[in-house]
């Protein structure tokens, strides 16, 4: 199954799209959504067994929150790389707290690579 990548905002896309082409360039299928019309589309046909990763390093808008919130229900993992607090914490399944926005995604990017090429 696809790993399904959120990104809160334009600050985090970059991040986003690195993980995105990470993950491919290893073998695994990945997509990116950064729309919120598209989040809630994608959200509602995640299931168990599908992840789900959310790039946000400041507060959530309610169209990802609820997209978020919708993709937990169906029973999909969520994984957030960004701030400790705020609503979206709530729902997640793993938390990767980073608290220097760009060095801490380029971190959490390498540890997850990394750990998938050693398996």
């Amino acid at each position: 199954a696809a790993t399904h990548i959120f990104s809160a905002g334009a600050a985090d896309t970059p991040f986003a799209s690195e993980l995105q082409y990470r993950l491919l360039t290893l073998g695994y299928p990945a997509n990116l959504c950064q729309d919120a019309a598209l989040m809630s589309i994608t959200a509602s046909m995640l299931g168990a067994g599908q992840a789900l990763v959310i790039f946000c390093a400041h507060a959530a808008e309610n169209a990802l929150l609820a997209a978020v919130h919708q993709a937990r229900r169906k029973g999909a993992q969520i994984i957030i790389i960004g701030q400790q607090a705020g609503a979206l914490v709530q729902q997640q399944d793993i938390l990767l707290p980073v608290t220097d926005a760009r060095y801490g995604y380029l971190l959490m990017i390498d540890l997850i690579c990394e750990s998938l090429t050693r398996g």
